[in-house]
């Protein structure tokens, strides 16, 4: 074919991109037509008043966030042994029914070299629990650290972002999954920087299934998603879901799209779900989204980074909460507040907020753990390495609390 214009470029106007995706996460917008009389299926689930789907009309009402409240204890967990380097980072937390325990996967942010000379970073560890507060690291002899296996490594390289229990799964020996992430400064060679898949029959022994991974990342080379998305299954869809990171460049911004997949193997392209709108500060970026199915619909964390906001840190994310009504178009709800807070300058937590894993119900209470850090020093001072160390704590609010309309 003969060079010319490119007729697909004129289905867009190219002057809205990008702000224009703003628009996505704004509940008027996306529905702007009058439905008030419209009929709404209900089932015997617990119906929520966190958008206004339910709600005909309005007349001198406010909805309020409600504020997660912190654990008095915290933080519940430090980085305590040399394989956790600077900070316990990426926790994944369960309920485990069988054993009547808590089960956390969490990674250690570190790097050091086997003596075969590969370099090693974020090893996954494992930590178990009675209550959820009081956390043991056994010692379970799998994975070499500074040639020893006493440790409570269970997979050596790699950050785990996504960890499935399956018990129905077909194969008893891959009832646990994962996807891990090899980040282009892991283990030398460098395997293609991307999200592998592991399974595992318990949690504790895991394998890699596959050599190439099942979503790439993306970098300056190739397409692909970025380094903090997080998947989960959605039994409401049916489908596997990656809350995923879609970074746009000249200038760097961080927004968040969604993949789907019916078997961790194959996925979608991706398609936008948030991005910063005119209702942000303007060093705003969205660095993370944490989805999940709760009663009659949907609700998720959203990590908003803020670059300019506080001395030293480019990289200060606050916590808001997101809805949505089929799983797949989200909305931010109320004002943008803070759904856990950052805390006080001189606190363990007030600055890097991180979810990373759905709440645990725990009697009539929802627990959320987070991972967070103190503010940094200077990058010139020595104090800095002390001060960017991460730890994991708690915050907990009452089953179906997170919202109330006030009269």
């Amino acid at each position: 074919m003969g060079e010319g214009p490119n007729p697909l470029q004129f289905h867009v106007d190219p002057a809205l991109f990008p702000k224009a995706y703003g628009v996505l996460a704004n509940e008027h917008l996306m529905h702007p037509i009058d439905q008030s009389d419209w009929p709404v299926k209900i089932d015997r689930s617990r119906q929520l008043f966190i958008d206004d789907y339910l709600i005909a009309s309005l007349t001198n009402i406010t909805r309020q966030v409600h504020e997660a409240q912190k654990h008095p204890a915290n933080p519940l967990m430090e980085p305590d042994r040399p394989w956790e380097g600077k900070g316990c980072v990426f926790q994944h937390v369960h309920w485990d029914d069988e054993s009547n325990r808590f089960r956390m996967w969490y990674g250690g942010s570190t790097s050091f070299h086997l003596p075969s000379g590969i370099r090693i970073r974020q090893p996954t560890c494992y930590a178990e629990s009675d209550d959820g507060l009081t956390w043991v690291k056994p010692n379970l002899g799998l994975c070499e650290y500074d040639g020893s296996k006493a440790n409570n490594i269970v997979i050596l390289t790699g950050g785990l972002f996504a960890i499935f229990d399956e018990p129905d799964a077909p194969d008893p020996s891959r009832r646990f999954k994962a996807l891990v992430w090899y980040d282009w400064r892991d283990s030398k060679p460098v395997p293609p920087e991307g999200y592998y898949l592991f399974s595992s029959p318990d949690g504790i022994h895991w394998k890699q299934d596959r050599a190439d991974p099942v979503i790439w990342s993306q970098n300056r080379q190739q397409p692909g998603i970025g380094d903090t998305s997080t998947a989960r299954w959605d039994a409401r869809l049916g489908k596997y879901i990656c809350d995923a990171k879609i970074l746009f460049r000249n200038p760097t911004m961080r927004s968040r799209g969604m993949i789907e997949s019916d078997d961790l193997i194959h996925w979608s392209r991706p398609r936008m779900t948030f991005y910063p709108d005119a209702l942000d500060a303007a060093d705003t970026q969205i660095y993370g989204h944490l989805g999940f199915v709760y009663e009659s619909m949907w609700v998720g964390l959203l990590r908003a980074m803020h670059t300019e906001q506080v001395p030293n840190s480019d990289k200060q994310t606050t916590i808001e909460l997101t809805a949505s009504r089929d799983g797949r178009h989200w909305s931010r709800v109320g004002r943008r507040e803070e759904f856990i807070a950052l805390g006080e300058p001189g606190s363990w937590d007030p600055h890097y907020h991180d979810p990373h894993t759905p709440p645990v119900l725990v009697g009539d209470e929802l627990w959320f753990y987070y991972r967070s850090m103190p503010l940094p020093a200077p990058r010139s001072d020595p104090q800095n390495a002390k001060a960017r160390i991460s730890r994991i704590g708690l915050s907990s609010l009452r089953r179906d609390g997170l919202v109330s309309l006030n009269g």
